[in-house]
């Protein structure tokens, strides 16, 4: 839904605003947007749940559609821009992490959903259960 509403509001598709607003701005080589079921090239085996498997042929789309896949460094700058806040207004960065729903079903100020991601701070933190990876920053 919100890709429909930035294309209809741009007039641009979501792809080419991802590339402006973000892959370009960061210099992210190695990172495209995943919609097809072709992965990125190398792909390994992934952690799921107790054990390792070939996520070789796996469509990231099944989880969340309009993935990204990325490697480790593009993930590495990625992590301290979205830290950091660097590709936001400086009056948007404290909405990020901001506690408008602490209070709301087990939101707590020590663990509670921000803007795209979960918060215990001083800790923001994105889990996936798929592909079993977890990426914790430092709030900057």
């Amino acid at each position: 839904m919100l890709r429909a509403m930035l294309e209809k509001a741009s007039g641009r598709t979501y792809d080419s605003l991802v590339r402006e607003m973000v892959i370009d701005p960061l210099g992210l080589r190695d990172t495209r947007l995943q919609f097809d079921v072709n992965p990125q090239l190398p792909v390994l085996k992934t952690r799921e749940e107790s054990d390792f498997r070939d996520s070789t042929y796996w469509n990231p789309s099944f989880v969340f559609w309009a993935a990204m896949t990325s490697n480790i460094c593009d993930l590495g700058r990625f992590n301290r821009a979205f830290g950091a806040g660097s590709l936001l207004a400086p009056d948007m960065k404290g909405e990020v992490t901001a506690p408008l729903n602490v209070g709301l079903g087990g939101s707590t100020p020590q663990g509670y959903f921000g803007l795209g991601t979960l918060v215990y701070p001083p800790w923001i933190v994105q889990r996936a259960a798929y592909w079993g990876c977890t990426r914790r920053l430092l709030t900057i």
